[in-house]
Order: C-alpha cells, then structure tokens, then sequence
C-alpha cells in the first residue's frame, strides 16, 4: 500500500464540479450500480464477513487509484477533443465573418454553426485530413441556406 496519491489540478477541479453541478446523475449511476450486481455484493459480505478479502486496505487503495486514473484520462481525452472542437469553430467563426448575415436571426447562425462543426468533424475524421477554408465557408454557407427560414417582410434580392 506504498502507492502514493497524486490529484492534478484538472482533476480536483472535476470532480468539485461533479459535486456541485451533476449530483443527480451521480446518485443514478450508483443506484444503477446497486441494482446491478454492487448491492447483491455488499449484502453478501454484510452477511458473511469472513468472505471479505483479507487485504481490503489494499484493494480499496487500488480501486480508488483506477478510479482516479480512468477519470483523469477521460478528462484529458475530453479537454483534447474540446482544444479540437475550439479549433475548428474559430475556422467557422472566421468563415461567418466573411459573410453577408445581416438578415439572418441569431438562432439560424447557432444551429448552422453548430451543424457545420458537426459536419465538418465527421468529414475530418473520415478523409484524416483537417478542413480547408474553402471546405469551412462551403458547409456553412449550405447549412446557413438551409436553417434560413426568410420572412414575408424581408426584401428579396
């Protein structure tokens, strides 16, 4: 039981956030866990203690531990794929600042954006090779026609 805790910063900064903001899925995930095998398990060695494994201090470090793991590597896997999705959506900004969107309503621009960098994503992710500008400019503009919903007031040009 030599195995020393370390925490990153990121990671303290999660799971307080889990705390305060997601304590109803927490409470979920553990009823879940509990009606699927964990409270059979408990009721198990709350019945039968000798059946308990000898070395619980150790086990109990070691789980902790694999938890602490596998959420610091979710969160690292998560903050890289946001430092991506950042990326991409400063290319669709830019390709929304050289265009007309005068009268376009702020919901239509969202739900574009958020659209393009959908479609844009799966389109990198499959040709291995990020978006150019023209390929940015080019979704969005079809995704920005699409959302347009013009009304009767508007001038046509």
């Amino acid at each position: 039981m030599a195995k020393s805790l370390f925490l990153s910063l990121e990671l303290m900064y999660l799971l307080k956030w889990l705390i305060k903001h997601d304590k109803s899925r927490l409470r979920v995930l553990i009823n879940h866990a509990l009606k699927h095998g964990l409270g059979r398990q408990l009721h198990e060695y709350a019945v039968a203690p000798q059946r308990q494994p000898r070395n619980t201090d150790e086990m109990l470090n070691d789980t902790f531990l694999e938890l602490l793991n596998f959420m610091e590597s979710a969160l690292m896997e998560g903050l890289e794929n946001q430092k991506y999705d950042d990326k991409l959506y400063g290319k669709l900004s830019h390709a929304l600042s050289h265009m007309n969107i005068d009268g376009v309503d702020e919901q239509t621009i969202s739900e574009s954006l958020n659209q393009a960098q959908h479609e844009l994503k799966h389109v990198e992710q499959h040709a291995h090779r990020s978006a150019s500008g023209a390929d940015t400019k080019r979704v969005l503009t079809r995704k920005m026609l699409k959302n347009w919903k013009p009304t009767k007031d508007e001038p046509i040009n």
